[in-house]
């Protein structure tokens, strides 16, 4: 099968120049898939078994060596219990020098959750710091977002999502302080005080409150793409999108009314609304949110699946001024630079132009450019690193601009023109499938950390 991944990703990084603050030491660059059912191809080579089960499958690379070579991967084990067997990878993250894990987990008839972190400068990152186990009641999580200064990881999902047994989160997200994560996730008890019921008793059709996607800027402020009418039972404003202070509290500061629908002009249950990303410094000195997903309209004028908006709430309308937008839905959003972001998803064209799937925009909305083709129905997400953007979703080929078709297997890397091809990553005979699993990009040596979950 293509490399399918059944959840979205979960974005980390951070500003050129920022060095973890202490004691994050960092000591090599890697590369770390983990899931189940996961195995690597190089040429006729096999390394893994697609078949192995029972266990959580972790591939570790260091980055001395050109990345497809096959001595350089290692498998290990770790996590599971005995007669435990993992059904589901939910959500991925990664705190300092802390990978966090969210599973869908069962042992005979049994089923529960369980968040785990690991040490991952710990080779092979074998060493399980501390799990907590749940029953499979209470909300589900949906990914893990850390904030650019790693002092601390949310962890969302859907209404009361539980970090513990007898924690529960009726907003939906959780943070976790780094300063308590290997012995503690009760999470932060001020930010779920002032965060109230989040969009839970607010959502249509008897929908449960969900929460789509976060993003946190540089000054630490939160965007939440969410299901709801409104926010901590209050109805009329913050429909879908709402800022938040640090503290978990409403950033009033930031406020707007209005309805995200369709073509028709319906409303969606589970909300349309889902990516974000914030624009901290660009060139043009216009601080904006982008908020995409899979609307078409936002009260009732036509923007097709993304808009902009100030930073008070007011529709920002230099950004994409009479564009087309996008044909399609938009999955998410990350960052390239200050003046540049990759928007990926189930589009194929971008204000007309060819846009398969992915494409950079400015600041504005003006286009750098698209991926030409590709033979799948949908990118999740990626990362930009070192130049190269890391892209990942369902195709099995890709194809540069004005090159020829690669196999790649799910994953392609490519500059920003869409043409310069990632010599050392997965071109010609090297690729890999990961289902129902996600995979961790992080350079733990370097000045700037940048990290990403596939799942």
């Amino acid at each position: 099968m293509p490399g399918f991944i059944l959840n979205p990703i979960a974005i980390y990084g951070s500003e050129p120049g920022f060095q973890p603050p202490p004691p994050y030491t960092p000591t090599y660059n890697a590369i770390y898939f983990s899931g189940i059912d996961q195995y690597y191809y190089s040429g006729s080579n096999l390394f893994g078994d697609p078949d192995r089960r029972g266990g959580i499958n972790r591939t570790f690379f260091d980055n001395s060596g050109s990345l497809e070579s096959p001595n350089q991967w290692i498998i290990t084990s770790n996590g599971v219990g005995t007669g435990e067997t993992p059904i589901l990878t939910r959500a991925g993250g990664s705190l300092r020098d802390t990978v966090l894990q969210y599973w869908d987990i069962e042992s005979g008839s049994t089923s529960y959750k369980r968040l785990q972190t690991t040490n991952k400068l710990e080779f092979p990152f074998a060493q399980m710091e501390y799990a907590d186990t749940f029953p499979d009641t209470g909300g589900t999580g949906r990914g893990i977002e850390t904030s650019q200064d790693e002092e601390y990881a949310l962890f969302y999902g859907e209404e009361f999502l539980r970090t513990s047994a007898t924690d529960t989160h009726e907003s939906g997200i959780a943070k976790l302080p780094y300063s308590t994560i290997t012995s503690s996730y009760a999470g932060d008890s001020t930010f779920k005080t002032n965060i109230g019921s989040g969009p839970n008793n607010l959502t249509r059709g008897g929908s449960g409150g969900r929460i789509n996607k976060l993003h946190i800027t540089s000054a630490k402020k939160i965007g939440v793409c969410h299901n709801a009418v409104g926010w901590d039972n209050v109805t009329g404003s913050v429909q879908e999108f709402v800022v938040l202070n640090n503290d978990g509290s409403q950033d009033y500061n930031f406020s707007f009314s209005g309805s995200w629908t369709n073509a028709a002009g319906d409303e969606q249950n589970n909300g349309s609304t889902l990516a974000t990303y914030y624009f901290d410094n660009p060139a043009d000195g216009k601080k904006r949110w982008i908020v995409a997903g899979s609307f078409k309209k936002f009260n009732g004028t036509t923007y097709n699946h993304i808009l902009a908006f100030d930073e008070t709430g007011s529709i920002d309308t230099t950004f994409n001024s009479f564009g087309a937008g996008f044909n399609s839905t938009v999955k998410n959003i990350f960052k390239v630079d200050d003046d540049f972001m990759c928007v990926v998803g189930e589009f194929t064209t971008y204000n007309g132009s060819n846009a398969q799937r992915a494409v950079v925009l400015r600041y504005d909305g003006a286009m750098l450019g698209g991926m030409t083709s590709n033979d799948g129905n949908v990118i999740y997400d990626g990362v930009f690193y070192d130049e190269y953007l890391y892209l990942r979703g369902d195709f099995i080929n890709w194809q540069p601009q004005g090159g020829s078709s690669i196999f790649a297997n799910g994953i392609a890397s490519v500059k920003t023109d869409f043409a310069t091809v990632n010599p050392n990553y997965f071109t010609g005979t090297g690729s890999f499938e990961t289902e129902f699993g996600y995979s961790d990009i992080f350079d733990t040596g370097s000045s700037q950390p940048v990290e990403v979950f596939l799942g």
